[in-house]
C-alpha cells in the first residue's frame, strides 16, 4: 500500500528525481532522464508514471489545493537537499579512502613542486603522478579533493563539497593566515611558521572562514590574497576583503617590482620564487606591520 503522499509514493517506485516544476490539470509535466518520467493533476489527485519501467499509479489529494501548498514545494527542496548531502558524504567517503591508500611525499621529486620551490607537507601522491589536496572541515573530515599535475593542472573531485572546507599547514594557534592556492600557503607556513589553511578559490574564503571562526571564535585572521592587478577586477582582494569584514580579520598582499610584472605574478608563492622567502618574511611583518609570534 502506498502513500497518498506523492513524493513518498514517488520514493516508494524508485524514482530519482522530482518534477522541476509544478505539476498542473490537464497538462503533462515531464522530468528526469529523457523525460521518461511524468505526472497530471485532475481534480481529485495526481497521476504519474514512467514511460520506461511501463509504471502508472494515482495518488489522491488530501486536500484539493495540496498543489499550490507550501510544504509541497518545501517538501522537494527538503528532497533534493537529501539527495545533495547523501552525494556529499559519499564523495567524501571514496576520497578518505584515496587518501589513506595514497602515498607519503617523502623525497619524491614532482615537478609541480620543484616549480613552486616546495615541499609538499600536507600533501601525498597519487599514482606517482597526482598529487593530493585534500579538503577538510573545521572539524578535520576529509570532504573532497583537489588534483595537481605535473604540469600544474588541477581539477577538484566531481561533486565532493569543496566549497567552505580547505587544507590546514600547521597547528591551529592564536592567529591562522588564509590564502588560495596550496603553494602559497606552504609559502606562508615557510615564512612565519604559523597556522596557514589554503582555501583552494578565492570564492571560497569566505565560507572557508566563517567555518574556521565558528570553530575558533578567538583566533585572529590573516588573509593573504592574491594580487590579481592585470585584469578589470582584482578578484583576490576583492574576496579576500569582503571575507575579513564578515569575520573581523585583516588582508595582505604582496608587492612587486616594476620589472617583474612583466610575468604577471599575483601571490606570496610568485613572490618566494622570484626573491626569496626572507622577501615574503619581510613583505609580511615589516611592510604589512603583522606582529611576530615568537
Amino acid at each position: 500500500m502506498f502513500s497518498n503522499n506523492f513524493i513518498n509514493a514517488l520514493k516508494e517506485y524508485n524514482f530519482n528525481s522530482l518534477p522541476n516544476t509544478k505539476i498542473v490539470e490537464n497538462r503533462f509535466t515531464r522530468w528526469g532522464r529523457n523525460n521518461k518520467y511524468w505526472a497530471i493533476a485532475n481534480d481529485f489527485g495526481i497521476t504519474f508514471g514512467d514511460y520506461s519501467r511501463d509504471i502508472k499509479d494515482f495518488v489522491p489529494f488530501e486536500k484539493k489545493d495540496i498543489l499550490i501548498n507550501n510544504d509541497f514545494y518545501k517538501a522537494q527542496e527538503n528532497y533534493k537537499a537529501a539527495s545533495i548531502s547523501s552525494n556529499y558524504e559519499k564523495i567524501s567517503k571514496y576520497v578518505t579512502d584515496q587518501w589513506k591508500h595514497s602515498n607519503i611525499l617523502y623525497g619524491h621529486t614532482h615537478n609541480y613542486l620543484i616549480k613552486k620551490k616546495i615541499s609538499g607537507l600536507s600533501l601525498r601522491i597519487l599514482n606517482d603522478t597526482l598529487l593530493l589536496v585534500p579538503l577538510y572541515d573545521a572539524n578535520g573530515k576529509i570532504w573532497s579533493m583537489q588534483y595537481i599535475t605535473p604540469d600544474g593542472k588541477k581539477f577538484l573531485k566531481k561533486g565532493g563539497k569543496a566549497k567552505g572546507n580547505f587544507t590546514k599547514i600547521g597547528t591551529y594557534k592564536k592567529r591562522i593566515f588564509l590564502c588560495e592556492g596550496y603553494a602559497t600557503g606552504e609559502t606562508i607556513y615557510k615564512a612565519t611558521n604559523e597556522c596557514t589553511v589554503a582555501c583552494i578559490s578565492a570564492c571560497y574564503l569566505i565560507d572557508a572562514a566563517i567555518n574556521i571562526r565558528n570553530k575558533y571564535p578567538d583566533t585572529e585572521f590573516v588573509f593573504c590574497s592574491d594580487n590579481d592587478q592585470y585584469g578589470l577586477r582584482n578578484t583576490g582582494k576583492e574576496c579576500a576583503i569582503n571575507a575579513a569584514k564578515i569575520v573581523n580579520g585583516h588582508v595582505i598582499f604582496p608587492f612587486f617590482k616594476d620589472y617583474q610584472l612583466s610575468k604577471q605574478p599575483t601571490d606570496f608563492n610568485d613572490l618566494y620564487c622570484l626573491e626569496g622567502l626572507d622577501s615574503v618574511r619581510h613583505q609580511i611583518y615589516n611592510i604589512w606591520g603583522i606582529k611576530y609570534d615568537k
